[in-house]
């Protein structure tokens, strides 16, 4: 669980310093980069070990994320569509890839975060 926290920490940092050296590339506007993926993927609490009340802030927490990483990934979208004509294809094909990044992490995210709910459930059916 560690190692996939981390994996998607990696990926988000990563996301935004890739995007704004494209676009400098480009010769687009760097400060149209300011499509800011969150960085801080929420923890995700050990379903075994977990209290009723550390799961629903776990809750919260994932769902802010997703929140923003949807924001993430229309700033991105709206990025692209505003310079699609000045864009070169590597640019477009750069903007695609980080959308898929997005939505990837938050499979992973909300795979993981299932998981621990239903193994929380298991061990405390009447919460």
């Amino acid at each position: 669980m560690k190692n996939q926290t981390c994996y998607l920490k990696i990926v988000a940092v990563c996301s935004v310093l890739f995007l704004t050296a494209v676009l400098a590339e480009d010769g687009g506007d760097e400060q149209g980069a300011n499509c800011v993926r969150p960085e801080q993927v929420p923890a995700v609490p050990d379903g075994r070990r977990s209290t009723e009340s550390e799961m629903k802030d776990a809750m919260v927490a994932v769902r802010d994320f997703l929140a923003a990483n949807a924001q993430y990934r229309a700033c991105v979208i709206a990025l692209v569509d505003k310079s699609t004509e000045s864009a070169s294809e590597n640019t477009i094909k750069a903007a695609r890839r980080l959308i898929e990044e997005s939505l990837e992490t938050e499979e992973l995210l909300g795979e993981l975060f299932n998981q621990q709910v239903r193994i929380y459930k298991s061990i405390n059916p009447d919460d």
